[in-house]
């Protein structure tokens, strides 16, 4: 009891250092909540539109080689009919470009139609509807729209959905340009979907009948989807059981998907995101950790002869440790009192911004708050090991020394040994070669654990290794940064070098303990940037590759004489047009999962295309073999395949080595690899036309082979995707309406892969700079810490102050003098966030080579860290600023009184 008093009237008698510490851990806290929280509410939001917006159902029958391949609706009937089925309706998605009341086509934009089956689907009223009713028959030219498309159709240039600009009204009549003509319908009804996904897709909503008969022969009688419910006592696991047999028998090529397994599959992907969450929060509660451990030890080491009177007087070493402990946890009690009500704050800020994407409100995160709690207290309790230990080892016989004795700076400086040697811990276990060494040792599935190890280990021990190693060397580097820089900062402030001697090492563990603060911000900083940027930056597409990609969503695909069409159209190159049949075939064994958190899917992309014209197109640099090997294997034999680099890397295979596949027509499969190839561009591809619709997983291993192995094995007999080259000077707009006029294809998109490529780069550096606001986050937790820090140094210095007054030190000077303990603090902290961010970037390239395969080279973003690196700086110099002003403003007699009383 005696000693929570104690530690409680050292915490009221310094009321400011005691705010400044409290305020850090608050906002650490507060970070962590509404990191946590501001997930799980994106999460409810994730799943509640997948339930109200995409249909979410208890199975659902689809096509397995192509999505808009069609399922006889024959099917319906016989579903309908099992004793464990409520219902079965079937839904068709087509996509569709837009024309805008001026009878303008809007560019770059193309609606998602979906016929639904009326009054039997009634999924669809789960939307909200703002305007109007929805039409209950499966026939009529009526239609429901949501509030994108209604702005796009009534001002086409009106791509960003600007609401001022007007829209469409219920009521009025809307044109769909199709296949067999334009069909004329009246919008019945609006429906609201969130911002971002009515952005993404605006969809409009008509008779299933309707849809059908519009869209053509190809469509009669046939639907994009089965949708089921099960009645409640239904089992889904044997329902799907006994229908995969059934359907295997009459055509293996129709899927039968269960919600709960997409709804394993995402709570999953969900869960490591969830990770990241915490991880994020983390990180703030690290910088905290670091100032509660300077507050810790700047207490400590004012009060030595106080403590050291405790032991004259009787009390113990246990007593003084404790009472270290006690005045952590009450710190960490106080921080946590605040946080969370300041996390709630964020969070309701948060919803007044996003409350279009937020749609199911603010779920707050009790497991998240919990941790909080959790990691606050667990921060105060690391923090205060090393000071509880300086508390206890002190000698009653320094109560009689004058002055309070200094810290053992010798002491200090030998922890960077050990420091060096926990920092290396995450730097060998990505780079150790663990499948080497398993598969010497005979363990099976040498290279899954491999990963496993690389993966976890880097987390769960290489990263916290990483960051007390850096902290255990602070002390060493805030020396080197005092001896090196102080000239300089003596030069830039007008001061005489000796007044600046020891201003960070006479206090070495209260200003490591802050610039390792200031480190975790400026690290973090750096290895996303380098990271992010690396990735992007290797996603180069050579000189010579095809000027335009062509898609199409109809029924069936393009034919052999739509092709031959298209090489006639005006504009087009007649010996540069490319088919690409697309399948998604899954590999004979798992050798891209790992327990816990999938790396890469087993599925993977296979491309048939024909292989000289698609060399000669599309320039693949060969990785292992040659073009000329690689185009005579495949047009000579069956089978054979072209292979990524990834996949080389991942799998150590070349050229003569066989992969399995499954295939739907003939089972297990073997292909031998003709080449290994660099591919650029696919994954741009696929992102732009939406190809990840077709399947259930995509995968950076894409693999290429002939049309003829995509049809004879995979069932593909219509091309939905087309590579070609124009003639010089030919508008990709005009050659697009001139193609669908000449094959009678409807639902075309076109575009240039450059130009999607800078669009995907600019979207992924927003995201990047998002993330990266962790790292400034917890900056600004450290600000806190640096103001503390130079409160405390400016504390213990007052006599010495008063006596440089005296003597004819002015006010400016003594200014300066402050802030440039402030800014050689600053420099501290970035050379070792310097030092900590390049470290952990080359762990994590290494990583990414490990676990998918890639090995970029490194991209650095100059602009960005060098914003960090002034961030650091600008921070510990306005955190300095409010103590440099006040000491700066007492007279000399006020400072020399009050140092005589200071401990």
């Amino acid at each position: 009891m005696i000693t929570f008093r104690l530690a409680s009237t050292h915490l009221r008698a310094r009321p400011v250092r005691t705010a400044l510490t409290v305020a850090a851990i608050a906002l650490a806290v507060s970070l962590v909540v509404s990191v946590t929280s501001g997930y799980s509410s994106l999460e409810a939001a994730a799943y509640r539109m997948l339930s109200t917006y995409f249909a979410n159902v208890d199975a659902r029958l689809t096509h397995a080689s192509e999505a808009h391949a069609g399922v006889d609706e024959r099917w319906i009937q016989q579903i309908a009919a099992d004793p464990d089925v409520a219902s079965a309706v079937g839904r068709i998605e087509l996509s569709s470009s837009l024309v805008d009341q001026a009878g303008r086509t809007v560019m770059s934009r193309s609606a998602m139609l979906v016929g639904v089956t009326r009054p039997q689907d009634k999924r669809v009223e789960l939307m909200e509807l703002t305007d109007g009713a929805w039409f209950d028959s499966s026939e009529g030219n009526v239609a429901v729209i949501d509030q994108m498309t209604a702005m796009l159709l009534h001002d086409g240039a009106n791509l960003l959905g600007d609401e001022d600009k007007g829209a469409v009204k219920v009521g009025e009549v809307i044109r769909l340009p199709g296949p067999t003509g334009d069909l004329t319908v009246r919008v019945v009804g609006i429906v609201h979907k969130p911002r971002i996904l009515a952005a993404l897709q605006p969809s409009i909503y008509l008779p299933i009948r309707t849809l059908q008969n519009w869209s053509g022969s190809a469509g009669k009688g046939m639907v994009s989807s089965i949708l089921i419910d099960l009645k409640p006592q239904a089992n889904p696991t044997e329902f799907g059981r006994r229908w995969r047999a059934k359907l295997a028998q009459v055509d293996p090529l129709l899927k039968l998907r269960l919600t709960s397994e997409d709804r394993g599959e995402l709570d999953r992907n969900l869960g490591s995101l969830r990770i990241g969450s915490y991880m994020g929060g983390a990180v703030s509660m690290l910088a905290a950790t670091f100032i509660i451990f300077s507050a810790l030890s700047m207490g400590v080491s004012e009060r030595q002869r106080t403590l050291a009177m405790l032991r004259a007087v009787g009390a113990s070493r246990r007593q003084l440790g404790a009472m270290v402990t006690q005045e952590a946890v009450l710190l960490a009690a106080g921080g946590i009192v605040l946080g969370i009500p300041l996390g709630w704050l964020w969070l309701q800020i948060l919803d007044l911004g996003f409350d279009d994407l937020l749609v199911a409100g603010i779920v707050m995160d009790w497991s998240g708050i919990a941790f909080a709690v959790a990691a606050a207290l667990a921060a105060a309790l690391v923090a205060s090991i090393l000071p509880a230990w300086g508390a206890m080892k002190t000698d009653p016989l320094e109560a009689m020394a004058p002055l309070a004795a200094g810290g053992s700076l010798r002491r200090a400086l030998s922890c960077a040994v050990p420091g060096v040697l926990l920092i290396s811990i995450d730097s060998l276990i990505v780079f150790s070669p663990w499948r080497q060494l398993f598969q010497g040792l005979g363990i099976p599935q040498a290279e899954r654990l491999a990963r496993e190890v690389a993966f976890y280990g880097h987390f769960a021990v290489g990263i916290p290794a990483l960051m007390l190693g850096f902290f255990l060397l602070a002390p060493t580097m805030v020396v080197l940064v005092e001896k090196l820089l102080a000239p300089l900062a003596a030069t830039a402030t007008r001061l005489r070098l000796p007044l600046l001697r020891q201003q960070l090492s006479g206090g070495v563990w209260r200003s490591a303990g802050t610039a390792a603060a200031l480190m975790v911000g400026l690290a973090i900083l750096v290895v996303m940037q380098v990271q992010g940027h690396t990735v992007i930056g290797s996603w180069r597409i050579p000189d010579k590759f095809p000027d335009m990609f062509i898609t199409t969503f109809k029924f069936g695909g393009l034919s052999t004489q739509d092709i031959e069409k298209i090489r006639g159209v005006e504009g087009v190159k007649q010996d540069a047009v490319l088919p690409i049949a697309i399948a998604s075939p899954e590999f004979g064994s798992t050798i891209f999962s790992i327990r816990g958190a999938v790396v890469m899917p087993e599925a993977t992309m296979f491309f048939g295309v024909d292989p000289k014209l698609a060399l000669e197109m599309m320039e693949l640099d060969f990785r292992d073999g040659s073009r000329s090997q690689a185009i005579e294997l495949m047009t000579s034999h069956r089978r054979h395949v072209l292979v990524t680099e990834e996949f080389r890397q991942l799998k150590g295979l070349k050229t003569g080595d066989t992969i399995t596949l499954k295939t739907p027509r003939g089972g297990t499969a073997e292909y031998t690899i003709a080449g290994v190839v660099w591919s650029p561009g696919i994954d741009v591809i696929v992102s732009m036309f939406d190809l990840g619709r077709q399947f259930e997983t995509r995968t950076a291993a894409s693999i290429f082979g002939t049309l003829q192995d995509a049809r004879d094995d995979f069932g593909v007999e219509g091309v939905y995707l087309l590579a070609l080259n124009v003639q010089p000077g030919v508008q990709r707009e005009v050659l697009t309406e001139a193609i669908k006029a000449k094959v009678g294809a409807w639902g075309l998109q076109a575009g240039d892969v450059r130009v999607v490529k800078s669009q995907i780069q600019h979207q992924f550096r927003k995201i990047l700079m998002l993330v990266s606001t962790v790292g400034f986050s917890a900056m600004a937790v450290a600000s806190l810490g640096v103001a503390n820090t130079v409160m405390a140094s400016v504390r213990t210095r007052r006599w010495q102050f008063g006596i440089l007054r005296s003597v004819g030190l002015t006010r400016g000077q003594l200014l300066r003098l402050v802030l440039s303990e402030a800014l050689l603090l600053g420099a501290a902290g970035v050379c070792l966030g310097l030092l900590a961010g390049a470290v952990m970037a080359i762990n994590a390239k290494r990583n990414l080579l490990v676990m998918v395969g890639l090995d970029p080279p490194f991209t650095i973003p100059w602009g960005m860290i060098g914003a960090g690196v002034a961030s650091v700086v600008a921070i510990s110099l306005l955190a300095g600023l409010w103590p440099a002003v006040t000491v700066a403003r007492c007279q000399p007699l006020a400072l020399l009184q009050a140092g005589r009383s200071s401990d």
